[in-house]
């Protein structure tokens, strides 16, 4: 384990990228050593970040995934996809983490003036400082330099596709069937 100042540089590329950690609930611990399904652990990751005061839709300018979430946005104002509102959460020392080696995500809802509900992609990611480390089904492997031009642009557009791609996938239908007009992704 490399140490900065007796502080794991990987903890510390956590912090630059998200700030601190998930800090731990007494109403609901966060890790008691049992399994937990992972939707559930994405339900405490929004909660925890939610009574941390974590900005999901603006988070502080100084850390990288401002930047990065702001790229994004400008991806999706580009091809004209006014109607995605994306997000980003923390999950840093919750069981999302701890169990599932998430360190945050991606949301994008699509809602549209004729559709009562909204959907949601998800796009999740690990940070890691290691060269060897494998992309796991599912979860985004996030190295250092993604957060730097000149990769934050590619960076942008690899969690974009994945977003849009998921959206593509839903079945876009009002409450009473009917198909959302315009409502394709590619």
């Amino acid at each position: 384990m490399r140490l900065i100042n007796g502080i794991p540089k990987g903890a510390l590329l956590e912090l630059a990228v998200l700030g601190k950690a998930c800090s731990i609930h007494n109403e609901e611990p966060l890790f008691t050593g049992d399994y937990r399904k992972f939707e559930d652990c994405i339900r405490i990751a929004k909660k925890v970040a939610r009574q941390d005061g974590w900005n999901a839709h603006k988070p502080d300018e100084k850390l990288l995934i401002s930047h990065l979430l702001s790229e994004i946005r400008q991806i999706l104002r580009n091809i004209n996809k006014k109607n995605i509102t994306v997000s980003v959460f923390l999950a840093t020392n919750t069981p999302l983490d701890l169990l599932h080696s998430v360190d945050g995500f991606f949301t994008a809802k699509f809602s549209s003036k004729t559709q009562k509900s909204t959907h949601e992609a998800r796009f999740y990611f690990d940070l890691s400082l290691n060269p060897e480390k494998k992309h796991k089904k599912g979860v985004d492997i996030f190295r250092e330099d993604d957060f730097y031009k000149p990769k934050l642009k590619n960076t942008a557009k690899r969690v974009t596709r994945v977003l849009q791609k998921q959206l593509q996938s839903i079945p876009l239908v009002t409450k009473n069937k009917k198909k959302i007009k315009g409502a394709s992704y590619v």
